[in-house]
C-alpha cells in the first residue's frame, strides 16, 4: 500500500449530521422558536409514512424550552404530545406527567395540574415532591 492509498483510507469521512442535533442544543440557549422549527423540519424530513423515532424527546425538549421562555401553557401542550407517543417506558411517563403538572400549575390550570399530579401519585407516592404539590393544590383558597 503506497502513501497515497494510505492517506485516502484514513482521510476524514464526510460528517453525517443528525437532524435532531441542532434542535437539541437550541432550547438550552433560550431559542425555543428556532428549536421548534428545527424539530418540525426534522420530523417532516422523515416523511409521513415513516415513524419518527425521537418524537417523545423532541416534544419534551420543546416543553422545557417553552417553560424557560415563560410560556407554560404551550409547554403543557408539548408535554401532552410527548405522553401520547407510543412506546414510552413507565419511568418516562411518570416524569412527563409530573412535568405536565408543573406546567399546568404554572399556567394557572390548577384542576388539570391536580389531576396530573394525582396520576403521578397513583403510580409512585414517593415521586419527587408530588405529595406536597397535591396537598398545596387541595388547600382551600382564602
Amino acid at each position: 500500500m503506497n502513501s497515497a492509498q494510505s492517506s485516502e483510507k484514513w482521510a476524514p469521512r464526510k460528517k453525517i449530521s443528525r437532524p435532531l442535533q441542532p434542535g437539541n442544543r437550541l432550547p438550552r440557549n433560550g431559542l425555543a422558536g428556532r428549536s421548534h422549527q428545527r424539530v418540525s423540519k426534522s420530523r417532516e424530513g422523515h416523511g409521513s409514512r415513516t415513524r419518527f423515532p425521537y418524537v417523545m424527546q423532541c416534544c419534551t425538549l420543546l416543553g422545557l424550552a417553552f417553560m424557560e421562555k415563560g410560556q407554560p401553557g404551550i409547554a403543557a401542550i408539548w408535554y401532552e404530545r410527548a405522553l401520547r407517543t407510543p412506546g414510552n417506558d413507565p419511568e418516562s411517563m411518570l416524569a412527563l406527567r409530573y412535568d405536565l403538572g408543573v406546567a399546568q400549575e404554572t399556567a394557572g390550570e390548577l384542576d388539570a395540574a391536580l389531576k396530573s399530579f394525582s396520576q403521578v401519585y397513583a403510580m409512585n407516592i414517593d415521586y419527587r415532591d408530588v405529595a406536597e404539590r397535591i396537598a398545596a393544590l387541595q388547600k382551600p383558597t382564602r
